[in-house]
């Protein structure tokens, strides 16, 4: 979900055709990094050692294999 909605904001300011439109793009790629990081220490604590082994099978949190 965090990496389509940065997606779709960048193919709008792609579209547009207006440079500063990519702004608001890079504004959602940081607070969807920040968000990712937040719920992950939230799910750290309330899921503990189950977490953690989804996140060994899970090593990506936005595009698999590459971010």
């Amino acid at each position: 979900m965090y990496a389509s909605l940065v997606l779709i904001v960048l193919g709008v300011a792609f579209a547009s055709g207006i440079t500063i439109a990519l702004m608001p793009a890079m504004v959602i790629a940081v607070l969807n990094l920040l968000t990712a990081l937040k719920e992950g220490e939230f799910l750290l604590e309330r899921f503990g050692d189950e977490y953690k082994e989804y996140m060994k099978r899970v090593l990506y949190r936005f595009i698999p294999k590459i971010l």
